[in-house]
């Protein structure tokens, strides 16, 4: 969300590995020109935040090695989700340029620190709960200067050129909805990662809760299962009460988590609902992928932004 790209490039900061991915061609029939996924040290992203960027640098620059002369001249950039706060608020209706200039004022109402410190964009969004004309519900992505400043100075120095930065978690959502086939109603997607998942409540083709939840599929297996259950079924009760006119019927199962089958099915008889394993190579048609591995859905996300 800060700044605007064209291309079909993404790079993902995720806990203990880079990945970048660059595609081309248009929704449906995308092909995979490159990728390459670049191990981090453990103390470059803890926790789905960045905590040592010298450390990070020293991969990025790993990266652009390996990319050699192949690097586009527009990358979108996915930071990390707890280096970057979410929310939803309602606004009067007004052209969105008025309305991220509006924010400024309540920033601090809604973030926990101030707009001097701050990058930040907004969206208009679709929400169940939007039901007057004359109000919009808005997406806002905030994340302190300093964190965005000095990501960028990295990028620089290490010669990749960056077209946009936004959230991996926005990204990751993204990956789910090809505009050829958008949901219809309410979904719950589970992004799992190594420390941190993602809990992303959907409506149409917009992500309207983020949850960011400590644990991942590094935990003993059983511990991880309850976890999931125990976050699932908190999150289905918060929408069930909160969220009049979404009704969510399905969980999609996405992100590094390689048993998927068997967490899928655990779930599902766990919690009496549908579960789906993401699958975002083919939901957007890219041809090439080979196996499609498991673990690129925030790093497609990117790369597709512009083609939402």
């Amino acid at each position: 969300m800060f700044g605007r790209s064209k291309g079909h490039a993404g790079l993902c900061i995720e806990d203990q590995v880079i990945r970048f991915i660059e595609l081309s061609g248009e929704p449906d029939k995308l092909s995979l020109v490159n990728k390459v996924e670049v191990p981090l040290p453990p103390d470059a992203v803890k926790q789905d935040a960045i905590s040592n960027v010298q450390v990070l640098e020293g991969a990025l620059s790993s990266l652009k090695t390996r990319l050699g002369n192949k690097v586009p001249s527009n990358i979108t950039v996915g930071i990390p989700s707890r280096d970057v706060f979410i929310r939803i608020i309602d606004m009067p209706r007004m052209e969105i340029g008025d309305a991220r200039n509006a924010f400024r004022w309540d920033f601090e109402k809604h973030i926990p620190f101030s707009a001097l410190d701050a990058v930040f964009d907004v969206a208009e969004i679709d929400h169940p709960q939007n039901e007057d004309p004359e109000q919009m519900k808005i997406l806002v992505a905030a994340s302190k200067s300093r964190t965005i400043e000095v990501l960028s100075d990295s990028l620089r120095r290490v010669g990749l050129p960056v077209g946009s930065i936004e959230p991996i978690n926005i990204a990751m959502f993204r990956s789910l909805t090809n505009p050829i086939a958008p949901f219809t109603g309410g979904v719950l997607a589970i992004f799992v990662g190594q420390e941190t998942s993602q809990f992303i409540v959907g409506y149409l083709d917009n992500g309207i809760i983020y949850r960011s939840i400590l644990g991942g599929f590094s935990q003993p297996t059983e511990k991880f299962q309850e976890l999931l259950v125990r976050e699932s079924s908190s999150t289905l009760s918060f929408v069930s009460a909160q969220l009049r006119g979404v009704v969510v019927d399905k969980i999609i199962l996405a992100g590094g988590l390689k048993e998927k089958e068997a967490f899928r099915d655990y779930l599902s008889s766990e919690l009496s609902i549908q579960v789906d394993i993401a699958d975002p190579w083919s939901l957007w048609g890219i041809k090439g992928a080979g196996d499609k591995p498991f673990g690129w859905d925030a790093a497609i996300g990117l790369a597709v932004r512009d083609l939402k």
